[in-house]
């Protein structure tokens, strides 16, 4: 097959990498997406391992300009490989989901799930700051066990909700 030009292939890389940059944020700064794929947010699951060492490379590799065609190439392998990584990662995680939990562990993470559904489609905002307040507390707990790993953008999400709109 013909391959692109060196510039084209890294332009191409630049605009993948984004993308996958883009998709791994939306899932760490989500909490909701971590309470249902917290492999995804757990490095000792190695497909997860594996994705954020990946990622990394590139990251390393990434630059604003075009660079030396070694380095050209080797960011477009390194952006090829993080992709590979993950899908590889959201796969184990769609696989794995909750099934590492005990019973109780599982029905904790589904209680968090439940309040902060309540919270996000509450019209009343006692409702709202109480399920957030409530999800934000439960949450520590499973993150402090070790049961979830929640990532420091998607707790910063929850604070931002859990405060609430003061009125106008």
């Amino acid at each position: 097959p013909l391959r692109p030009a060196p510039e084209l292939a890294w332009s191409q890389a630049r605009r993948e990498f984004n993308r996958l940059r883009s998709a791994y944020a939306a899932h760490e700064c989500d909490p909701m997406a971590v309470l249902r794929l917290p492999a995804l947010s757990d490095v000792t699951v190695p497909s997860t391992g594996r994705f954020v060492e990946a990622f990394a490379e590139a990251q390393a590799l990434e630059t604003d300009a075009f660079p030396p065609r070694e380095h050209a190439a080797a960011f477009v392998a390194a952006v090829e490989k993080a992709q590979r990584a993950w899908q590889a990662a959201r796969d184990a995680a769609e696989r794995i989901r909750l099934s590492r939990l005990s019973p109780d562990e599982r029905h904790a993470v589904e209680r968090v799930i439940k309040l902060l559904t309540t919270a996000r489609d509450s019209d009343s905002d006692a409702e709202r700051l109480t399920a957030y307040a409530r999800a934000r507390t439960e949450l520590g707990k499973l993150d402090r066990a070790g049961i979830i790993h929640m990532p420091r953008t998607a707790q910063a999400a929850l604070d931002v909700a859990g405060r609430g709109q003061l009125p106008a």
